[in-house]
């Protein structure tokens, strides 16, 4: 194998040398993936009249490294003939100063034991030295390229800029240096260099079931290829690369675990231990090392052995499995497997259990992983962890009725735990007996944990009551378990849990039970948390025999003592055609004598029954209890339904007799109570009953020897409909203390009345009030002062308008679209509707064009959705959101309806523009409402403006004289202007340095120097008015 594995292993040298687990000199992160080593390499015995110790001159830059001794050393190979032993190893390959760089690239090649001494390997990226099998020495060297070794390696005082690999341990003393480039890959290092162990990474093992690990790999996602050359755990991984050989194991003699990890890669295992667990396999596979897989893991439909060249079938590695998919891959090919192994007599772990097995009462026996399809008979201790109780047809032939008492699968008289176990697709076929998947005897104990019982069914039963656990011991533990799918048919109504002593509390927790065609739990006293019950149900659907019968009652659970809490129970319950049954057919979900329910949901569980005969069928549906306490929970969507009717007074006239216990079929859909009850802090929501109390039915009876009391507080009922009111409190015998306050109602029944008053004509856009009365008839039923709390919800058209605090609100209608108005009370479903048409006011301010200066018209137009004249009232307009008024008094400028039109005369002042808006108000009288108009924005015209004209004449004058100067300013109405003669400025007439525009001309006198010589000068005119600016130009000649 050692040869196969040096063929392969030069065919990828490549892939190794780039592998992930490699430490560059070049990067700052500093993981390293080698083995922990030791603080004291192994010491050198090498001689100073043997080898120089003439070190080599480290290099400065990163460039190419230049030698600088004497370059005839490279054509003096200077190979020494003679063996030295150092340390007890002979070398009998001695090279010493020489040079392998670019330009005479004689690497070296060898399976001897070889000294390298003072020499430059100065070729990087190349392999100076490959040692296929020798031991390797190098001291006072500059190693500036790769190199392979597939024995031990010493470094001494040397300088390392290249990647060393190697297969063995590599030795490095204190002396040698690294640096740009460096990077190891080795299977173990000894070295007392402190900056190489800081540079590697070099840590203390990792101690994990009682095995050492030098990496661990966990959480990570891995894309590029990697190999192992060391002990590695490997958890929750993924490996992600197409290239062959791409995750590697290669270490002599040491072990890798790959647990709970993916594997998209492809693997070769050459040498070592390495344990597959819990983790998928989606590549190809090839094996020289010992591979355990066990059946925990998952080949894809990518996974493949590589066979080629039979290097798979002619390899001497070891498949230990119970793998059944890769059993078959592997025999397809033909290569043998070996079975998982089993530790001990004490301890079972990954097998198939076909016989029957019983343990005596010094037993304690720990069965790990296995599939179990015989029956355990259990006299002593034992432990079932991660096993399969599971796919097995089991028949039970009992003698008698009354004495037979069996278990299908586990017999247990001693202690028995059952830990990630699964119990699932049984068919248990019985006669004449009474018996358990699990029977669980008196004096007996057992501990159920996230274990689960699925999908088993009864096939041939006659005479016979099969549970799944049947219980007449203890069970210390019970926790995170589930029940699921499970149809046992059971004679007698035992339950899928069976009954419990009465001095014994079955405590249960974080569990699920869902999809049961029977009752979950029946106990004595029981204690429930964190668990969850889904769709339990027992479904009879024919008519039912004359003569009575008992149907089945909480179909979660039935005790006489229990404690919920931070439970969920939904669509649990009983839907029963039976037409005769006489007993039963209460508490869909729970049935208990005395509970306490704190923080748990009950949601869309039923009870729905067709007897007449039974004064409690079909009601409860979440909780029918006689003395109870409820907290913290949330009911919703419950139901209960039976054909029984019963009329309902209120509290004040009612009383019962003993003979009744308050029965009402059909009714409190949430909880039925016939004893002491508190409710208390509770959400109740689209709970429905066929009778009366669509949430709550509570009858009390005290007498002398016992008082019992009602407390309904710090509720919300929400959406509960029944055929009347939400809430039923019946007594009957010495009074009792009710208390119901605090509580929120929403939509729900409740017996009421409600009236509205409507005006006769309602306008469009004109706010109008509606008001009305609302009474509840049973207020006895509910909060004292529900009346005071109850808001008024008021719809338009089926869409929420708004909700007011009194039965008087106001609507504004928009459109002249029919309206339906419905007022509901927000504690009751009880709805008033009615239906409304509004008149529509149409007032038009028509299209405005209007010129500056002139007078223009403003008109409006008025009608009604009812198409009748309006010849009243007047209107008045509004510029720019102000009231127009008359100039002189300030009055408002109002102009009178006639025949639906007003029309107003206004002369257009300068201010109008396009961005000016105009409104008309019409001002509203007793028989129309006031509204306002759309919005006009007028088109203005202006009169034609004037062309301006602005220019400076050109003047002639002498030296010394005077001159004057004109600025023509035609159509300028105002401004200044300022002139320049040969830059200066020249003063106006009034002595100013610029002359205000008052006419088509502007005239400046100018004074010519004396001194001016002859010649032409520049003349100057500039206007500004705000933002205008004019210049003109003109010339002064002097003579």
């Amino acid at each position: 194998m050692k040869n196969d594995k040096k063929i392969f292993l030069a065919l990828t040298l490549i892939i190794m040398l780039l592998g992930v687990t490699t430490v560059v000199a070049t990067s700052n992160d500093t993981t390293s993936s080698t083995d922990v080593v030791s603080d004291t390499p192994i010491a050198s015995d090498v001689s100073t009249d043997t080898i120089s110790t003439q070190k080599v001159v480290q290099p400065t830059t990163n460039e190419k490294i230049v030698d600088t001794r004497n370059k005839e050393t490279k054509e003096d190979k200077n190979i020494k003939e003679d063996s030295i032993t150092i340390d007890g190893v002979e070398y009998t390959n001695i090279v010493e100063n020489q040079e392998i760089n670019e330009d005479n690239f004689n690497n070296i090649v060898t399976s001897e034991n070889i000294i390298i001494n003072n020499c430059v390997f100065n070729y990087e990226g190349e392999n100076g030295l490959i040692n296929w099998e020798g031991t390797s020495l190098i001291n006072n060297s500059l190693i500036n390229s790769d190199i392979v070794c597939y024995g031990p390696i010493y470094i001494y005082n040397s300088q390392l800029y290249g990647m060393i690999y190697c297969e063995d341990t590599v030795y490095v003393d204190d002396d040698t240096t690294f640096g740009y480039n460096f990077a190891m890959n080795a299977n173990s290092i000894q070295t007392n260099n402190t900056r190489l162990k800081e540079f590697l990474g070099i840590h203390d093992p990792i101690i994990i079931d009682g095995k050492e690990y030098y990496d661990i790999i966990e959480n990570q996602t891995i894309n590029e290829p990697v190999t192992y050359t060391k002990n590695v755990y490997i958890n929750n991984s993924t490996y992600n690369n197409d290239n062959r050989y791409a995750l590697q194991f290669d270490h002599y003699q040491k072990i890798s675990v790959i647990t709970n990890s993916v594997l998209n890669t492809y693997l070769l295992t050459l040498d070592g231990e390495i344990w597959i667990k819990n983790s998928t396999l989606s590549g190809g596979f090839l094996n020289y090392a010992n591979v355990y897989i066990d059946d925990s893991v998952t080949l894809t439909e990518n996974f493949y052995l590589d066979n080629d060249g039979n290097s798979f079938t002619n390899s001497e590695g070891k498949i230990y499995t119970n793998n059944s998919l890769l059993i078959q891959k592997l025999s397809e090919i033909g290569v043998k497997y070996y079975d998982m192994p089993i530790d001990g007599n004490t301890e079972i772990n990954d097998v198939v259990i076909s016989e029957n097995m019983t343990i005596l009462e010094s037993g304690n026996v720990t069965i790990s992983n296995s599939i179990i399809n015989a029956k355990i008979n259990n006299n002593g201790n034992i432990t079932l962890f991660n096993c399969s109780l599971s796919n097995n047809v089991m028949n039970i032939a009992g003698v008698s009725w009354s004495t037979n008492i069996n278990g299908f699968l586990v017999d247990n008289k001693g202690n028995l735990s059952l830990v990630d176990c699964y119990i699932e697709n049984n068919t248990f076929n019985g006669s004449d007996v009474y018996a358990g998947a699990i029977l669980n005897n008196k004096n007996a104990a057992l501990s159920l944990n996230n274990t689960k019982f699925n999908n088993n069914d009864v096939g041939d039963v006659s005479k016979a009551s099969l549970c799944l656990i049947l219980n007449l011991g203890t069970i210390s533990c019970w926790d995170n378990c589930e029940f699921v799918n499970n149809s046992l048919n059971s004679y007698n109504d035992l339950a899928t849990i069976g009954y419990t002593p009465d001095e014994f509390t079955l405590n249960v927790t974080n569990s699920l039970f869902e999809n049961n065609t029977v009752k979950v739990f029946e106990a004595s006293n029981m204690s429930i948390s964190g668990s969850v019950f889904n769709n339990n149900k027992y479904v009879f659907l024919e008519g039912g025999t004359p003569g009575g019968g008992e149907e089945p009652s909480g179909m979660a659970i039935t005790a006489a003592n229990l404690v919920v809490e931070n439970c969920t129970f939904d669509a649990n319950g009983i839907i029963s055609k039976h037409q005769y049954a006489f007993l039963g057919g209460d508490g869909g979900a729970i049935k208990a004598s005395n509970l306490v329910v704190n923080n748990s949901r009950f949601t869309n569980n039923i009870a729905d029954t067709m007897t007449t005969w039974n004064s409690r069928s079909g009601s409860g549906a979440a909780i029918s209890v006689t003395y109870g306490e409820i907290y913290n929970s949330i009911f919703e969507n419950n139901t209960v339904s039976n054909p029984s009717t019963k009329s309902i007074p209120t509290i004040d006239s009612e009383s019962y007799g003993l003979d009744t216990e308050g029965g009402l079929p059909g009714s409190g859909a949430d909880i039925y109570s016939t004893g002491n009850i508190i409710i208390k802090n509770n959400t109740f929501t689209n709970s429905q009953a066929s009778n009366a109390a669509s949430s709550v039915y509570s009858y009390v009876i005290s007498t002398s020897w016992e008082q019992n009391n009602i407390t309904i507080t710090d509720n919300i009922f929400t959406n509960c409909k029944s055929s009347s009111d939400t809430i039923v409190v019946e007594q009957s015998g010495l009074p009792t203390d009710i208390l119901i306050t605090n509580n929120t109602y929403a939509n729900n029944t409740i017996n009421d009345t409600l009236t509205l008053n409507i005006p006769e004509k309602i306008y469009t856009d004109q706010p109008t009030t509606i008001t009305g009365t609302y009474q509840i008839l049973n207020t006895s039923f509910y909060d004292a002062d529900i009346l005071e709390k109850t808001q008024f919800n008021i719809y338009i058209n089926e869409e929420l308008y708004q909700t007011v605090d009194t039965l008087e609100f106001t609507i504004t209608p928009t459109t002249t679209d029919n309206l339906i108005i419905t007022v509901q009370p927000s504690i009751s479903s009880t709805r008033k509707s009615a239906s409304i048409t509004p008149v529509m006011l149409n007032f038009t301010l028509e299209p405005i064009t209007a010129t500056i200066g002139e007078t223009t018209q403003l008109t409006t137009t008025i009608t009604t959705s009812e198409e009748t004249e309006v010849n009243t009232g007047r209107v008045y307009f509004k510029v720019n959101g102000k009231i127009l008024r008359d100039s002189e008094s300030g009055r408002i400028l109002y102009a009178d309806v006639t025949d639906g039109t007003a029309t107003l005369d206004y002369t257009v002042p300068k201010t109008w523009n396009e961005d000016t808006t105009i409104e008309a108000v019409f001002a509203g009288n007793d028989e129309l409402p006031q509204v306002t108009s759309n919005t006009v924005t007028p088109t203005i015209t202006t009169p034609e403006a004037q062309e301006t004209e602005f220019v400076v004449e050109d003047a002639t004058a002498t030296a010394g004289s005077e001159v004057t100067i004109t600025v023509t300013t035609k159509n300028l109405d105002s401004g200044k202007v300022v002139l320049k003669v040969n830059g200066k400025t020249v003063k106006s007439t009034d002595g100013k340095l610029y002359a205000k525009v008052a006419g088509d001309s502007v005239v400046f006198t100018y004074t010519v120097p004396k001194t001016l010589k002859a010649g032409d000068y520049t003349i100057k005119a500039v206007y500004t008015s705000g933002a205008t600016r004019l210049e003109a130009d003109a010339k002064l000649t002097v003579g």
